[in-house]
Order: structure tokens, then C-alpha cells, then sequence
């Protein structure tokens, strides 16, 4: 189901955002973010973490 996607056209120039991702993100690229969203204490509040993937994302701070 993935690999019908074509998602290698136009992949250096574009941003993908795949929901669930996890398995299939280090198949697109060895540069990626991980965004990982929690609930948080009250019913609105939500925590998000974003975490850097490969050289591309060395010295940023997240």
C-alpha cells in the first residue's frame, strides 16, 4: 500500500507528513523529523515532542 503512494517524485523538494509513520519514514530519507503528540493533564492540553533524524538536524535545538 505504501510503495503505491509514488512518493519518491519530487521527494528532495517537497515535504511528506505520513500519520503512523514510524515504519516507514527511515524508507524515505536518513533526514527526518519525529513528531510525537500525547495527551496531557487536563482533557485540552496536549504535550508535543519533535526529535531530529540524521546529520541534517545536528546542532538544531527542537
Amino acid at each position: 500500500e505504501f510503495d503505491d503512494l509514488d512518493l519518491e517524485m519530487n521527494r528532495d523538494e517537497a515535504i511528506t507528513i505520513i500519520e503512523w509513520g514510524s515504519d516507514v519514514a527511515p524508507r524515505l530519507s536518513d533526514e527526518f523529523l519525529t513528531v510525537s503528540i500525547e495527551f496531557g493533564e487536563s482533557e485540552n492540553d496536549r504535550i508535543v515532542y519533535v526529535a531530529g533524524n540524521g546529520k541534517r538536524w545536528e546542532g538544531f535545538s527542537l
